[in-house]
This record gives C-alpha cells, sequence and structure tokens, in this order.
C-alpha cells in the first residue's frame, strides 16, 4: 500500500480542490488520531489530508507533502 499524505491547514479546502478533479473523499478517525479524509486513488494507492501539526514544518506555500510505501 502506497499512502500519500497531505498535512494542511484548511483540510476542507484541500478536500474540495482534489473533489473538483473526481476524487472523492470519505472522513476517517483512527483511535486518538485526528479526523481526516482518505480518497483510494488505486488498489494499492490511497491519498489522505491531514490537519497541520505543530510538529511538522510545512513547505514555504503552507502544504506538506508525505509519500510512503507499507505492506498490505
Amino acid at each position: 500500500m502506497i499512502a500519500i499524505v497531505l498535512y494542511s491547514k484548511d483540510i476542507e479546502k484541500n478536500k474540495e480542490f482534489y473533489e473538483s478533479f473526481g476524487l472523492s473523499f470519505k472522513k476517517e478517525k483512527h483511535g486518538d488520531g485526528p479526523s481526516h479524509y482518505a480518497a483510494i486513488l488505486s488498489q494499492d494507492v490511497v491519498l489522505e489530508i491531514y490537519p497541520y501539526r505543530k510538529n511538522i514544518k510545512p513547505d514555504p506555500d503552507g502544504r506538506k507533502i508525505r509519500i510512503f510505501r507499507g505492506d498490505k
């Protein structure tokens, strides 16, 4: 599974942006973690939009992108 994780100060606005390209998001929350959105891009790829956290330094334009691959 490959996860593309975006961190944003406005997850609703980012969700709407990606929905304009035809993506469909589901709101999720795992345990004590923050609510976020996830869209399945393919059988092995998911795009997630998480709220910005202080311990993650954003890029100069205010976004942080993290891509990782894990076992199924």
